[in-house]
């Protein structure tokens, strides 16, 4: 059973690795987007930048972590929970991030894995860790992070490139059911419900269990990508579809809780 779960996660992580090499490739270029590496590479980044303010470097990474940004302005430009104020400094390289980026990173890992971990760690918690104070209390819900689309001051600029921002709930009753600005449930305590879920449903050998496995998938998949590459983990829209999946949840649990009551019982 436990080798099952291991085979099991190192399938999904592959597939959402290589699912996102595909989306972020050949159907972003498709469509005429232009990735930004930088916003690829941010948990990486921040992990690199760490080690150059707390960490050790060699000669050549430290030149290197030199041409990304100059290596007197880690202390001030590195923020342990975003990378935001490291990639959109003034100062920073952006194109050095073509020239042999992850054999760097790999390079600098060898000496700082606690440094890494630590990096890690710190940009991911408000994802896993119960009990954050800030995610807890935050109140800006969806609107965190997104105030272009609801500042009216900008809505000039918006229509200058073809966006017009529009509440489409329609009635005052269904925003006071989805308020942009309202305490809300931590993306933490949604991640280990689901992981929860799908260790019951994982561990139950029958069709329907099946069914619940597949229709949990995706928000597996977006567990795993805050954890891979959360940008900042106190906004909370980044988690916003595992908080629309509550009553989901809150079904498949009461199922899970139902099976086991009526489900026969053999003795020893």
């Amino acid at each position: 059973f436990g080798s099952g779960i291991l085979s099991l996660i190192c399938l999904g992580l592959l597939l959402l690795l290589s699912g996102a090499r595909i989306i972020h490739g050949p159907v972003y270029r498709s469509l005429g987007i232009l990735e930004k590496k930088e916003e690829a590479v941010g948990i990486f980044l921040n992990q690199m930048a760490r080690a150059a303010v707390c960490g050790t470097l060699s000669e050549e990474d430290a030149a290197y972590m030199d041409s990304l940004l100059p290596l007197e302005l880690y202390p001030e430009a590195y923020t342990p929970c975003t990378a935001d104020h490291l990639k959109w400094n003034s100062r920073f390289d952006r194109t050095a991030l073509e020239d042999g980026f992850f054999r760097h990173w790999f390079s600098i890992l060898r000496g700082n894995p606690k440094v890494y971990f630590d990096a890690w760690q710190l940009e991911t918690a408000g994802f896993w860790a119960v009990g954050i104070s800030p995610v807890k209390t935050f109140a800006r819900n969806i609107q965190g992070g997104v105030p272009r689309n609801l500042n009216p001051d900008l809505q000039p600029e918006l229509e200058n490139v073809g966006i017009k921002a529009a509440n489409l709930l329609g009635s005052d009753s269904l925003r006071d059911l989805f308020p942009l600005n309202e305490w809300s449930v931590p993306v933490s305590w949604i991640s280990w419900l689901v992981l929860y879920l799908f260790l019951c449903r994982l561990s139950v050998r029958e069709r329907h269990s099946r069914a619940a496995l597949l229709a949990l998938a995706p928000s597996l998949g977006l567990t795993a990508t805050l954890l891979l590459a959360s940008p900042i983990w106190y906004w909370p829209r980044y988690g916003a579809a595992l908080q629309f999946l509550l009553p989901f949840y809150t079904a498949l649990f009461f199922s899970d809780a139902a099976g086991d009551a009526t489900s026969p019982r053999t003795l020893p």
